[in-house]
């Protein structure tokens, strides 16, 4: 990146000197791309540190560089020589631009596959973009040869492809993973949305356009409540959960009444619009939330900022909350009275000492030395309850 960097000023400092306004804004907005580049690849490899999120980490990063050839090509233009693309500049941008619309939510797809309950729904997504980039591809470097009107036909269907993938990952993220069969109406209805929006893009005839809002509000809403389901939070925070949902319902309820009726701005039309921002809001609220409720335990040295583990006893088979102080603690367990003497301490490399905690590699990302992990589990449980390291209580004479 510090390379990039030293590139981009040198380019700057040749294209302020040069003579020619069109090279001057190649050469820096070369040296431009060439920094955020660096940057977004940055960025993304820290997703090869887990093993978890290596392969979509290698993903995103060869989509950016493909971005960067993409913005590459724009800039200078080498189509403009051959002749029949007279216009390949033009061209050429739209791609580089309706390739990085494609591949942000292709990326978050591709993470999304690697995740529980969401494999389903990260290869429909990146399945979508890709036809959605197809499609774009079509109306940018085939509109001209083939005349104006097809070329609108293939950008509403490359965007209808686009919208579609946005709500059918909403909608099956989770799959498999919890009871929320619900979610079978929102594909539903968004399919059903796609076909008939499709039919009415290449026919022209848009009769049931009242029918086609309806089914696209309607998979958006529960595409919105899946995925709001999905955060994990915490008891005394589910009510904002319920709010948020209930406000996005009173918005899409609202707003398809006011497109459908032909409505002006009026008191219903504010209401809804008032549930929007509040739904935004809750959105942002519950992500955030979210993220702090699944965030890691602070780390000072080889101390654990933890005031508490849950265990299951060996004996009872009580689950309970035992108490720490700096990860370390002795408590009794609250059905049968074992004693239970905890410590906790993060691992960290032997070579550079460097924090492994989270890591899913069996290597040390900071020297690559090899990681040795002790075992998963302490002993095996006998069939009393009890620990197999340890002898089984006797029963009192």
């Amino acid at each position: 990146m510090l390379g990039a960097l030293a590139a981009s000023g040198a380019l700057a400092m040749v294209g302020v000197l040069a003579s020619s306004f069109e090279e001057s804004y190649r050469t820096v907005g070369t040296g431009i791309a060439a920094v955020v580049g660096s940057g977004l690849v940055l960025a993304a490899g820290k997703l090869l540190d887990w093993e978890k999120t290596r392969r979509a980490g290698l993903f995103i990063i060869g989509m950016i560089i493909a971005e960067f050839i993409l913005t590459l090509l724009a800039l200078w233009d080498p189509l403009r020589i051959t002749g029949p693309y007279h216009s390949s500049d033009e061209m050429s941008a739209l791609t580089a631009l309706c390739f990085g619309v494609a591949v942000v939510p292709a990326g978050v797809f591709f993470l999304v596959r690697g995740v529980r309950g969401g494999r389903a729904a990260g290869l429909l997504g990146m399945a979508l973009c890709a036809a959605a980039f197809a499609f774009f591809l079509m109306a940018i470097w085939l509109g001209l040869k083939w005349g104006w009107a097809l070329e609108d036909y293939f950008w509403q269907t490359g965007w209808a492809c686009w919208l579609f993938g946005l709500v059918a990952v909403a909608t099956t993220a989770g799959a498999g993973t919890d009871k929320h069969h619900w979610r079978w109406a929102g594909l539903a209805a968004s399919t059903l949305a796609f076909a008939l929006g499709l039919h009415s893009i290449w026919s022209g005839k848009y009769d049931a356009a009242n029918l086609l809002i309806v089914l696209v509000t309607l998979g958006i809403l529960i595409g919105h409540a899946n995925a709001v389901w999905l955060c994990k939070l915490n008891r005394g925070q589910r009510w904002l959960r319920w709010t948020t949902v209930a406000c996005a319902w009173l918005a899409g309820g609202t707003v398809d009444h006011a497109i459908i009726h032909h409505l002006d701005v009026d008191i219903s039309v504010r209401l809804g619009m008032a549930a929007g921002i509040c739904t935004v809001c809750g959105t942002v609220a519950i992500a955030i939330l979210a993220a702090f409720n699944g965030r890691v335990v602070p780390v000072s040295g080889d101390e654990i900022d933890a005031t508490e583990m849950t265990i299951v006893c060996p004996v009872c088979r009580k689950k309970q909350a035992v108490q720490l102080a700096g990860g370390i603690g002795e408590s009794a367990c609250a059905g049968c009275g074992m004693i239970f003497s905890i410590r906790a301490r993060p691992p960290r490399c032997p070579s550079c000492n460097y924090l492994l905690l989270m890591l899913r590699s069996d290597r040390c990302p900071e020297c690559g030395a090899a990681v040795a992990r002790p075992a998963a589990t302490v002993g095996v449980a006998s069939k009393s309850g009890a620990s197999a390291e340890e002898p089984s209580p006797q029963p009192a004479p």
